[in-house]
């Protein structure tokens, strides 16, 4: 009878610890706990529900430092979007250097352009060819 309920006993103390490190895994992947400040630098819509944005995260205190980030979504995202884009793997293209440009060459097409940017591979962190049935085209890029 004490074996069962020291066994009960550990199994809610594991489960009360898988339930905290979960909600903190969540929090954490949702980008809620990022500091960093959102500010979207330009946005290009090419229907009422398809808008680009060109974005960037920045923060003074974080030994990161800024990162710019294009997204496409079927609104103006708010901050805490911006966000959780960024976070979940979401981005079309990730760096960290501003002067990028971002158009719509066709409703099925995003052209982003490097206009002396000074971005070279190595300042890259991701680089999608395709989001869904949206190509995306890079150029002026090293």
């Amino acid at each position: 009878m004490k074996s069962k309920r020291v066994a009960v006993i550990v199994f809610l103390i594991v489960f009360a610890i898988g339930c905290f490190l979960a909600f903190w895994y969540r929090r954490i992947s949702s980008g809620v706990l990022d500091s960093g400040n959102f500010q979207i630098l330009q946005t290009e819509m090419i229907a009422p529900n398809r808008i680009a944005m060109l974005a960037q995260r920045s923060d003074d205190v974080a030994l990161s430092g800024n990162t710019v980030f294009v997204v496409i979504g079927d609104h103006h995202y708010s901050t805490l979007e911006l966000k959780r884009a960024l976070h979940k793997s979401e981005p079309l293209f990730i760096a960290d250097r501003a002067g990028l440009v971002i158009r719509w060459e066709n409703p099925s097409e995003l052209v982003i352009q490097c206009k002396d940017c000074g971005i070279t591979k190595d300042r890259i962190e991701m680089q999608k060819a395709f989001d869904g049935d949206v190509a995306i085209r890079y150029v002026g890029f090293p």
